[in-house]
């Protein structure tokens, strides 16, 4: 299942696997800024036991790409996984983030405790200044 999702200032594109499953459903949640899911697809082998969620963040991939810098912000970034969450009716699933997503992951994490069953966090991002000296 696909689609497009409105969202705060825009609309994000994303993907469901495994749609059917019954188990607890898992959100990859990527990196970036501006890189696409695309790279997290592997993940998908694990569709055959549970739902598996791909979205592109706002301004990359197949989601709309507004040129305001000040939407880039990991309170709006939040606000779309709580838009996807809430349209894809699954109260508490398992939240994957990866690099920057790592960051969003656990804000979501934090603002909403009960609606989430567990994290995994792939390549942490646990200090944005040590993570930008480190890409360097």
């Amino acid at each position: 299942m696909e689609g497009r999702l409105s969202v705060p200032d825009g609309k994000i594109w994303y993907e469901v696997k495994g749609k059917d499953q019954e188990k607890t459903p898992l959100i990859a949640i990527h990196g970036g800024p501006g890189v696409p899911h695309n790279y997290l697809k592997t993940i998908e082998l694990l569709a055959d036991e549970r739902p598996v969620v791909f979205y592109d963040q706002l301004g990359c991939g197949e989601s709309n790409r507004p040129e305001e810098r000040t939407l880039w912000r990991i309170d709006r970034f939040v606000k779309e996984i709580e838009c996807l969450v809430a349209d894809l009716g699954f109260p508490k699933p398992f939240l994957l983030g990866q690099s920057c997503g790592t960051v969003l992951a656990c804000e979501y994490s934090l603002k909403h405790p009960d609606r989430v069953k567990g994290l995994v966090l792939s390549g942490p991002a646990m200090s944005i200044s040590r993570f930008e000296e480190d890409a360097r």
